[in-house]
């Protein structure tokens, strides 16, 4: 149990595992709050007139007061859900397992589906017009490499395996190819579905706030939006 920083204390000494355990810690703990905030930002892109209101909850990409009164609040409920017994805690995460799964492929599809523009892959001077070190940036910097932050839990909870040699490898290698296969199946599906006259001048030009969302709605995808 505790593998991400045993492992490094029983290779490296207890020092190199003592900053392991504290990089982790940190980690770990921004999970919660960058979730509450994420799912702001998405209510503010709703789109139907009783919810005209959530468009104040952020401004030029920050949360506004009452956007951290609610994030305040999916703070707690998220916590809260992380707090209570391990019989809740295992129900609720397989519930938000498959939900994590369905919504990015039911995206996919609609995306895919509403029309897809190959030649946005070369337009506006392709999509990656400042080479690999801003790719590289962005892998580090834009959320990417936290996305997989998932195959830690395999590692961590080894302790409770029944068949640790089998299980945990295949939990932690498919954890990163699932993850791998549906967000670059979700980046080529966005890619794909904006509108060729929105990239003509560059990428750089495109600004979404919650990007599918937006994206949704300038489709026309309303349930899309919604879930």
């Amino acid at each position: 149990a505790g593998g991400m920083v045993k492992y490094t204390q029983y290779s490296h000494g207890s020092f190199l595992g003592f900053i392991a355990a504290w990089a982790n810690w940190i980690a770990i703990v921004s999970v919660i709050p960058v979730e509450a905030v994420a799912s702001v930002q998405y209510m503010s892109s709703w789109p139907w007139e009783w919810a005209k209101w959530t468009s104040s909850l952020v401004k030029t990409g920050t949360l506004t007061l009452p956007g951290l009164g609610i994030a305040s609040v999916l703070l707690l409920i998220y916590f809260l859900l992380n707090y209570w017994t391990v019989s809740l805690f295992s129900k609720a995460n397989s519930l938000i397992t498959i939900f994590k799964i369905v919504i990015p492929g039911l995206t996919i599809g609609s995306l895919l589906f509403a029309g897809f523009h190959s030649g946005n892959f070369t337009s506006g001077e392709g999509i990656a017009p400042n080479g690999w070190a801003s790719v590289l940036t962005a892998v580090a910097t834009s959320g990417i490499v936290f996305a997989f932050n998932g195959f830690q839990s395999p590692i961590n909870m080894a302790g409770e395996a029944k068949n640790p040699g089998r299980s945990i490898p295949l939990a932690v290698v498919g954890s990163i190819l699932i993850a791998t296969v549906i967000y670059i199946l979700l980046q080529v599906a966005f890619i794909g579905a904006v509108d060729p006259s929105m990239v003509v001048h560059g990428w750089s030009h495109l600004n979404f706030n919650s990007p599918f969302a937006d994206l949704a709605i300038a489709l026309s995808i309303n349930w899309l939006v919604i879930v």
